[in-house]
């Protein structure tokens, strides 16, 4: 990145963003296949008709099965071994129930969850007064109306050996619902052993509503990792089997998709590059979607698997599977992850984040991002991982229900493309289905299960929050000149000091340059200066190893090339290269700065004016939440800069010393122009506890406060972005300047983010305003006048400096100054506004005559087009020219003297002269048009004048003085 000749590169540490672009829909109804079709009229008709279900095989290892949940064993018979004992969960009698509900209506059962790996299902009978719950290998049965819970049934577990030399998860079971049918396909391994040779996949299907096993189906020598059933009733298994022998330098895997009729005779089978861990959907043309996994990157030695949604079709006995994804999802942990996706009437794809999309764009570009995000609960004040909620989104007609995070519902209207409502859970919530036009959702209170009821109605209208920035706590005390008090104290006293202590060296032999003390200080006190303006909490130095290797970075960069991973000179020892590199692969760097004490803020101020918004990484690696540390190295030109931190550089939620919902460059309230580069883009960085993007398209609104105009920034094609890496940091194309503003200085806007989300799901908003001030300038400090420039050096005082006078006259404010050896023009400012360029050392604003009005100027002398001096902004208040009515002479040596009234005036001087003699006396007061003047000389005669004033803080503006009156004093 090239800026004035001077380059800036950073250290991206580099990691897969995960998000989704959301998209509205419209959902259709489905309909299942004529195979389903049939098993479901078979199964009615057999129940009309009294009978058990027939033509089924029903194959069993004939084991006890043996289940322990909250204290109790239940053996099932030799004769029915997936039949289980019952055990009474029913709820608790009232004045023992801790559970209250104001609007939805609670089921509590007495049902724990044993690991933070729990795989939950549910299933609602056709009647709608039942709920189904496979917990791992055990189905509950719920009766709705009372909270009544029994266990229905006991699958086999998978089995499991400890000696077994294979990873993948094979003790896990696999379980999928066909709705429609109401049938349960459960999948587990028996004979778990090192080889697939010995292994045996099961199969289970489960009549849901009849209550009983109607198939088994066993194939030797696979694995099971999934299972799922079209909607023709077929059965699909995706395998992760290992085989015995393999040749020399092979691998032992072996994956497959194998898709089964109904009465487990294998149709196809397909070698498969990565294992299916789950399959999301079938629709009634074949087409079949499934996340397998695959080796995604590597970053800190340490592999990663993803997750890749695909798609495949089944038609004619044949399938065929794609090689291109569709998209990818995070990490996953040996596929233990339930329902990231779901294809619902054959039309949409809903994920686990509650977003929806049309099938036919998939896979377009619409969507290609991370799909998968892992469900925290927060039980006891920390963060399970509980891979059991699934998709959580319900249709009722054109409203979509989804649960945001936890414990949040949101309604979403197809029709109007808007969330409308928003329902407060009063547990955790595991997942969500449809019961009549409402919900019903299991939910947990960290230690049992229960259910809540949620009728439309208890669905509340959402309000828009609004955070305004400026009220903040690190924001709302600010003002301009406690910024610059702030800034002098951090800046160099001594810009001309140099840099170093001991001069290194950059050939060999190599060595570092080290600082003095000065420098140190001066670097940590600045960087705490901009710490401290965007809103965040301070740095301490870094150890001397860690100052140490940036120095020696530093060196690197200038020895070879300047890069994070510059190659090692041939004549560079392989310690100091070693130290170099951790230096300069840790850091942001930079080179061609000023020299000396200039170097440590120009180089800051560059690092924080990237100016393109896809890489604004200097900043927000500098002004990262939890850093703690920081390190400086400099030789030569080059600099390296070293920030530490706690723990991990992308915070994601609660800051670590700064707790505020978002902090912004340019900071909300006054703010320096200079610290600001026109061409950089602006920046807020949130936090996730309190302030999150939605899944409506951000809108950022620019307003000029001076002239009304607004700009909006909506996409990347405006100039708005926002990534994962810094929390969630947004950035966004800054307001434009007229042609040929310099900077921002004197400018005021307002910046609101619309269609964000508060902690609890809420639609939120976040305002704020800039206000734009230079530290070139005249200001007072602690009394005194000073005039300062962009560095923070003091000139003299203002007093001395200046070289400009301003008077008022009768046709305007007239403007003088000293001439500037040299200049060949002057440009004369008015109120931060240029006014008009002269060659003169004077003009009169002939504009500037409205009475009591405030006009603020200041004149810049140019040699050429070269600024070579400006002068310090003065202040006058324009008063008309004040009107004398009348003079009398009185006896005694007396003269009485009367003027017109000036609203906008605060005082008076009356001027008498006799002769060569002058005087002038103060008439105090708003009110007062006259005054009488003793102690003047009898026959004397006199010429008076009368001037208004204005105070001014120490000073006054005065009207030009009136027209003379002569009069004669009597004797």
């Amino acid at each position: 990145m090239k800026k004035h000749k001077q380059k800036i590169t950073t250290h991206f540490r580099y990691r897969i963003v995960a998000g989704i672009l959301a998209l509205v829909l419209t959902v259709g109804s489905g309909a299942y296949a004529t195979g389903m079709a049939e098993a479901v009229a078979n199964r009615e008709k057999n129940e009309k008709d009294g009978k058990a279900a027939t033509g089924y095989s029903i194959t069993s290892e004939g084991e006890n099965c043996e289940v322990k949940e909250e204290g109790f064993t239940g053996i099932a018979p030799e004769n029915r071994a997936y039949q289980s004992g019952q055990q009474d969960f029913s709820r608790k009698s009232s004045e023992d129930d801790e559970i209250s509900n104001v609007s939805g209506d609670i089921r509590e059962m007495k049902f724990k969850y044993e690991t933070a790996n729990d795989i939950l299902t549910q299933y609602i009978s056709k009647d709608g007064k039942t709920v189904k719950i496979l917990n791992n290998n055990v189905l509950y049965s719920c009766d709705i109306s009372t909270g009544y819970t029994e266990t229905e049934h006991t699958f086999p577990k998978a089995e499991y050996t400890s000696t077994g030399s294979y990873y993948g998860g094979q003790n896990k079971i696999s379980a999928f619902i066909c709705e429609e049918a109401g049938l349960l396909y459960f999948g587990y391994n028996s004979y778990y052993n090192a080889y697939s040779e010995n292994e045996i996949m099961n199969v289970v299907v489960y009549d849901m509503e009849r209550g009983e096993v109607v198939r088994s189906i066993q194939k030797e020598g696979h694995i099971l990792k999934s299972v799922g059933a079209d909607k023709k009733g077929n059965i699909y298994v995706g395998t992760n089997d290992y085989k015995k022998t393999v040749a020399e330098g092979q691998n032992n895997s072996s994956k497959s998709l194998i898709i089964m009729s109904e009465n487990g005779t294998i149709l196809t089978e397909r070698d498969m590059a990565y294992p299916i861990n789950e399959f999301s959907g079938f629709c009634t043309d074949g087409t079949f979607y499934y996340i397998d996994e695959f080796m995604a990157y590597s970053a800190y030695g340490y592999g990663n698997l993803m997750g890749r949604l695909m798609k495949g079709k089944f038609a004619n006995g044949e399938v065929s599977l794609p090689e291109q994804y569709m998209t990818y999802a995070k990490n996953i942990s040996f596929g233990n992850y339930q329902k990231p996706v779901e294809i619902l009437n054959d039309e949409y794809l809903v994920t686990f984040s509650g977003e929806f999309y049309p099938l036919n764009k998939i896979g377009d570009g619409t969507w290609s991002r991370a799909l998968y995000a892992e469900k925290k609960l927060e039980m006891g004040g920390e963060y399970d991982y509980i891979h059991c909620a699934g998709v959580n989104s319900v249709i009722v007609g054109d409203v979509v229900y989804t649960l945001y995070n936890n414990n949040t519902i949101f309604t979403y209207s197809m029709a109007d493309k808007k969330r409308k409502k928003q329902y407060q859970a009063k547990g955790k919530i595991f997942n969500l289905k449809r019961f009549g036009d409402g919900l019903l959702a299991l939910e947990t209170d960290g230690t049992h299960f229960f259910y809540e009821i949620i009728k439309s109605s208890d669905m509340k209208v959402m309000n828009t929050v609004t955070y305004n920035m400026n009220t903040f706590s690190v924001y709302n005390n600010r003002s301009k000149n406690g910024i610059i008090k702030k800034f002098l104290a951090a800046a160099p006293k001594d810009y001309s000091a140099t840099l170093y202590a001991k001069n290194g060296s950059g050939k060999a032999p190599y060595k570092e340059s080290t600082l003095t003390t000065n420098t140190k200080g001066n670097a940590l006190k600045l960087s705490n200066y901009y710490r401290w303006l965007a809103g965040l909490s301070t740095l301490s130095s870094s150890s001397s190893e860690v100052w140490s290797n940036a120095a020696k970075g530093a060196v690197l960069l200038h020895a070879s090339d300047f890069s994070h991973s510059s190659s090692r000179p041939k004549d560079m020892s392989e310690a100091f290269y070693k130290a170099a590199a951790e230096g300069t692969s840790s850091s942001s760097i930079a080179m061609n700065h000023y020299k000396n004490q200039y170097k440590i803020i120009d180089t800051i101020r560059l690092w924080m004016n990237d100016n393109d918004y896809m890489v604004t990484g200097h900043r927000n690696n500098f002004l990262t939440r939890n850093a703690t540390k920081i390190a400086y190295g400099f030789f030569g030109n080059y600099v390296c800069q070293t920030v530490e931190y706690t723990d991990d550089p992308n915070p994601l939620g609660t800051a670590v010393k700064n707790n505020e919902a978002a902090y912004a460059w340019p900071a909300a309230g006054d703010f320096p122009a200079e610290e600001l580069s026109k061409a950089a883009n602006w920046t807020v960085n949130l936090n996730t506890d309190k302030l999150n993007l939605s899944t409506t398209g951000l809108k950022v609104t620019i307003t000029d406060l001076a002239t009304g105009k607004t700009e909006y920034r909506t996409s990347s094609a405006d100039g708005l972005a926002s990534s994962s890496y810094w929390g969630k940091f947004i950035s966004f194309a800054p307001p434009k300047l007229n042609s040929g503003a310099g900077s921002y200085a004197g400018k005021r806007y307002k910046i609101t983010f619309s269609n964000l989300v508060d902690g609890k799901g809420m639609p939120a908003q976040l305002v704020y305003t800039v206000n734009f001030f230079k530290y070139s300038g005249t200001h007072v400090i602690d009394g005194v006048a000073y005039y300062l420039d962009e560095y923070g050096k003091k000139g003299k005082s203002a007093s001395e400096a200046s070289t400009l006078s301003l008077s008022n006259t009768k046709k305007g404010v007239k403007i003088s100054w000293r001439k500037k050896k040299g200049a060949t023009k002057y440009i004369i400012y008015r109120n931060g506004k240029k006014l008009v360029t002269t060659k003169g050392i004077s003009y009169i604003d002939k504009k500037a005559k409205k009475n009591g009005t405030k006009y603020r100027y200041k004149v810049a002398a140019y040699k050429g087009s070269e600024k070579i001096e400006m002068s310090g902004e003065k202040t006058i208040y324009y008063l008309s020219q004040t009107k004398l009515i009348r003079v009398k002479g009185r006896a005694g040596g007396k003269l009485n003297v009367h003027w017109k009234k000036n609203k906008k005036a605060s005082g008076y001087q009356i001027r008498y002269v006799a002769g060569k003699k002058k005087k002038q006396i103060t008439v105090t007061g708003t009110k007062k048009t006259g005054k009488t003047v003793s102690g003047l000389k009898k026959g004397k005669r006199y010429k008076v004048s009368v001037r208004a004033y204005k105070k001014m803080g120490k000073g006054k503006s005065y009207s030009p003085w009136s027209k003379s009156k002569k009069v004669k004093v009597k004797k």
